[in-house]
């Protein structure tokens, strides 16, 4: 850029300009208007939020924080007074009713309505666990009067343990013991599966059901009928769930496992 004098047109003075000199102009001139703007703009705002709120409304919300730390200050004064009582060796007032010992509570007068919902829940469940306790005990009176043959005379290496999962009794006999029917009843299974190998199961009357499984050969088919003390089976090895030659027996009553040595002395 040239300037002249107006007159003559003599050159008065001469300023270079490049690219990054105008570029550093042009920021510098851009930051010294937006920066002050943009702190007035912010400054303006908030002014006018803060005054815009209904004065009601924070008188409000002030009220509910007062309220809020009497109660909590209430409380507190409360429990440190209990404590000092306590601590004295005396008894809160109101806390024991001077006829409670004499209070008496009629259980025809309760409304299970009223009831709290988990206290109901917990009362249900007692109650049905009480009632299969009561069943197991009249099935294991039935099954006392069941004439049951020992299916295999021998060492019982296993006992029965429901809340391991084994639900029957394992039995070891000398190899190639014949296994017989527990008592008179209709064969339901004869076949293999993959845990329990040949395996062999028995309908008998009042609902029982008898189990005869590792065995390394069946003797009966499905359908066919037997009597107490039948050959039914040859003891044996089969199976996943084995470690050696044994017999595992189980008893069912009812959908129910029960303890087969409740019931049968192998």
């Amino acid at each position: 850029m040239v300037f002249r004098d107006e007159e003559n047109f003599e050159k008065l003075r001469t300023i270079r300009f490049n690219f990054a000199k105008i570029v550093v102009v042009l920021t510098g001139f851009v930051l010294l208007i937006f920066i002050p703007s943009y702190f007035l703009a912010k400054a303006i705002a908030d002014y006018q939020i803060s005054t815009s709120e209904n004065p009601q409304a924070r008188l409000f919300k002030l009220m509910e924080k007062s309220d809020s730390l009497e109660a909590i200050v209430a409380e507190q004064n409360a429990y440190y007074e209990n404590l000092k009582q306590i601590l004295g060796g005396e008894i809160p007032k109101n806390e024991i009713s001077e006829d409670s010992s004499e209070t008496t509570i009629n259980s025809e007068d309760l409304d299970l309505e009223q009831i709290d919902s988990i206290d109901l829940a917990f009362r249900k469940q007692f109650e049905k666990e009480d009632s299969k306790t009561k069943g197991l005990r009249t099935s294991k009176s039935e099954l006392q009067q069941v004439l049951f043959f020992s299916p295999i005379s021998g060492i019982v290496t296993n006992k029965y343990n429901s809340a391991s999962s084994h639900f029957g009794v394992d039995v070891v006999a000398p190899k190639n013991e014949v296994i017989k029917a527990a008592a008179d009843g209709t064969v339901i299974l004869s076949s293999w599966t993959q845990d329990s190998g040949h395996t062999l199961a028995i309908q008998h009357k009042h609902q029982l059901v008898s189990f005869y499984k590792h065995n390394s050969v069946l003797l009966k088919k499905v359908g066919e009928t037997v009597k107490a003390g039948d050959p039914v089976a040859v003891i044996g090895n089969s199976g996943e769930l084995t470690d050696g030659p044994h017999l595992h027996f189980e008893l069912w009553y009812e959908g129910n496992p029960v303890n087969p040595q409740d019931f049968i002395s192998f």
